[in-house]
């Protein structure tokens, strides 16, 4: 027997149990597929839009994408029986225990119809079971290529998760958002307001009456929403100094014009 077959553990899955990862799994891919057709943008959608986001987003990895490619087409499909007969690694198994729990969210989400029943009790014990095969495949691969090898492929493979979770797995449903837009906007404007009056001064310019200079930077925000909406979120986040510039050059300039004269 080749010494990498020995690495990999034989277990039963049954087909609502194939299913359910399957249904994660493949969640997982098509989300890959559209971030990588929009640029993979390296602004995770949490942070785009303003919610809460993880510290430590992780790092993408092609090789720990392709095992869950490779999980999600050779170990969940084909099944013309009750259950099958699989033999998959430890990283394979950690593919399918990630599978396992996307599954879960896609079918609480109303993703996922018709969804296996009792879908939750079905990925406890999934999980279970497939833990302890994890356990058994990295005892296995630490056997055949060592203690450090392993350690260096599970770093890589925990990192990819992390993104994965991060770019590909975050869902809107049940969330609010973190602020009103009205109010998010009236924050924002007292900010720059701060900004220009402390900007002006630094550059000899005679800071305008409060009405008029509340009424400059909103016509500044509104250019730089419309800028947005031309070239996107994305854009903008990786633009950001561009797109500051672009305002505070628009309140400077009408700033600096002789009396009685606007734009």
């Amino acid at each position: 027997m080749p010494q990498a077959a020995s690495t990999k553990i034989p277990f039963r899955l049954v087909r609502d149990e194939a299913r359910l990862i399957r249904a994660g799994l493949m969640w997982e891919v098509t989300k890959h597929h559209y971030w990588k057709k929009e640029g993979a943008s390296s602004i995770s959608p949490a942070r785009l839009y303003g919610y809460p986001a993880r510290a430590d987003e992780g790092t993408y990895s092609t090789s720990c994408q392709a095992t869950i490619l490779h999980t999600a087409v050779a170990a969940t499909n084909s099944f013309r029986a009750a259950s099958r007969r699989l033999c998959l690694d430890a990283f394979e198994i950690a593919a399918c225990m990630l599978g396992a729990r996307v599954g879960e969210m896609v079918c609480r989400h109303g993703h996922f119809k018709p969804c296996p029943p009792k879908y939750k009790l079905l990925t406890d014990r999934l999980l279970t079971k497939l833990e302890r095969l994890r356990k058994r495949g990295r005892r296995a691969y630490i056997r055949i290529y060592g203690e450090a090898t392993f350690v260096e492929a599970s770093h890589a493979w925990q990192q990819h998760v992390r993104f994965v979770r991060a770019f590909f797995l975050f869902c809107t449903c049940n969330r609010q958002w973190p602020l009103a837009a009205g109010v998010c906007r009236r924050l924002l404007q007292v900010e720059w307001i701060s900004y220009f009056r402390d900007e002006l001064s630094e550059l000899g310019l005679e800071v305008p009456p409060e009405p008029e200079l509340r009424n400059l930077v909103r016509r500044a925000l509104r250019m730089g929403r419309r800028t947005i909406r031309g070239y996107g979120r994305t854009w903008a986040h990786e633009n950001h100094d561009v797109l500051h510039e672009r305002i505070r050059t628009f309140v400077v300039k009408r700033c600096t014009l002789p009396q009685g004269l606007t734009f």
